[in-house]
């Protein structure tokens, strides 16, 4: 079940997308693939936050293609050691990214985010990419310094699980139950009649 294409305009710019949710293993397993221009990151912070920033001249556009597979798994660990992705930005503020960054590693304790933070703020970034396989994140891409085109440390094979990011993946973790349950009901293929009248949808068809 899911969408086989999807268009809108938000934030200020154009979102387009096709989502699959395969129902047939015993964890769903969701299919995204997401393209996007010139969204303006700056509408999704908190009002204060945002007249801050636009009186800087900072560039919060982004644009790019991101893919994913995801089981719909309500642990935290096995959300994340299954998760694979493929992140491709063609325009993306370097500030911006540099906030990105520090949410993965806010006490930086990761030497080789750290250091592709401190190499943003000496250059534009050009061309940004990311992928994340069996729960280890992959980062490189390329900014331009003082008119030179320069290669940006590599981040690789850090583990997602080993990272603080517990806050942030509360609301994910607690929407995936909910949708879970929905799922559930969904595929259910039996019906049970319990004493008193009481009956419950179950998915028997693969017991």
């Amino acid at each position: 079940m899911g969408l086989s294409f999807f268009q809108s305009e938000v934030i200020g710019g154009t979102v387009r997308l096709r989502s699959m949710i395969d129902l047939n293993p015993e964890i769903p397993n969701v299919s995204t693939a997401c393209s996007f221009t010139n969204l303006k990151t700056l509408l999704l912070l908190p009002p204060d936050a945002r007249r801050k920033i636009s009186g800087t001249g900072q560039d919060t556009d982004i644009t790019g293609e991101i893919s994913f597979d995801a089981p719909l798994q309500t642990g935290q660990r096995e959300l994340l050691e299954g998760f694979t992705m493929r992140l491709n930005l063609r325009k993306i503020g370097a500030d911006t990214l540099e906030r990105a960054l520090f949410s993965l590693d806010p006490n930086e304790r990761n030497e080789q985010i750290v250091a592709q933070r401190k190499m943003l703020r000496y250059g534009s970034l050009q061309v940004l990419r990311a992928s994340i396989l069996d729960g280890a994140f992959s980062l490189d891409g390329d900014v331009k310094v003082k008119g030179v085109q320069v290669a940006l440390p590599k981040v690789e094979r850090v583990r997602l699980s080993e990272l603080q990011i517990q806050k942030q993946m509360v609301k994910t973790l607690a929407g995936i139950s909910s949708l879970r349950k929905l799922l559930d009901l969904a595929r259910a293929d039996t019906l049970i009649v319990k004493p008193a009248g009481k009956f419950s949808l179950v998915r028997r068809g693969h017991e």
